[in-house]
């Protein structure tokens, strides 16, 4: 079962792979704990043990580049300019690699599409 603790609901993907496979909306449940309304915990778990789709992502990042803040400081980090996210039935979990494998070599980022 995926966890992620933070504040937000999730980056990039986490959203819709988890509405998908789990059908769980983040959205209404984070809702519902900022509103003081109890979750149902029996159904979030009985979802989360019996998933509908499996899902697998690959994040594209660029080099690490140098950003500057208005302040004047700057930091160096990572740059997401894109992803890939893949489901499958449950069924079928084991193609989901050779596919990623797949999709993968049909990407070609360069410099130019990044900048």
């Amino acid at each position: 079962m995926p966890i992620e603790i933070n504040q937000r609901l999730g980056g990039s993907e986490t959203w819709s792979m988890i509405f998908s496979s789990l059908n769980v909306n983040l959205i209404h449940e984070a809702a519902k704990i900022s509103l003081g309304i109890g979750l149902n915990e029996t159904d979030l778990l009985v979802k989360s043990s019996n998933p509908r789709w499996y899902s697998i992502s690959h994040n594209f990042l660029t080099e690490p580049i140098c950003i500057s803040k208005p302040v004047g400081s700057s930091f160096t980090s990572n740059v997401t300019i894109g992803w890939l996210t893949l489901k499958c039935e449950k069924e079928k979990i084991e193609s989901i690699f050779s596919n990623l494998a797949r999709a993968l070599k049909l990407v070609k980022l360069t410099t130019e599409s990044i900048y």
